[in-house]
């Protein structure tokens, strides 16, 4: 797949941020789902630049990983892409992160009575660009 079609698909159409997506619930849903026979797989929570219309947005947002993988399904989407240009595009710092196995997925869904976020704020971040480590701080 070309980087233009990668971009295209990760446009979002989500106006109100951070309650205008579906991110928390399908990566619960998708975690519980496959977590039971895929042993590697994350549940993850953290901070994303917003591509397209989010452009210039930092928010909270949820995905799964599979290794070197990315499974976003918020928003009615499938999006299966490499890890590394996810966190590129979407410049996230994967110390920002939280993330989360099988069991720790559902031990903190019972804590919080909650698909997520669980801690992190849900919440679009007014953060500044850091030319020095390539991250927004």
């Amino acid at each position: 797949m070309k980087l233009i079609n990668i971009l295209k698909e990760m446009s979002l159409d989500t106006s109100n941020l951070p309650d205008g997506g579906d991110c928390f619930d399908s990566a619960f849903d998708y975690m519980v789902e496959h977590g039971t026979t895929n042993k590697t797989l994350k549940l993850v929570h953290s901070i994303v630049s917003g591509q397209g219309k989010l452009s210039g947005k930092r928010y909270t947002h949820a995905w799964c990983e599979d290794d070197d993988n990315v499974i976003d399904t918020s928003n009615g989407n499938n999006f299966e892409v490499i890890k590394m240009l996810y966190y590129a595009i979407g410049n996230v710092n994967p110390n920002q992160g939280k993330y989360y196995d099988y069991n720790e997925t559902l031990r903190m869904s019972t804590k919080y009575g909650t698909k997520g976020p669980w801690e992190i704020e849900n919440k679009v971040y007014n953060e500044k660009f850091n030319s020095k480590t390539g991250f927004y701080d």
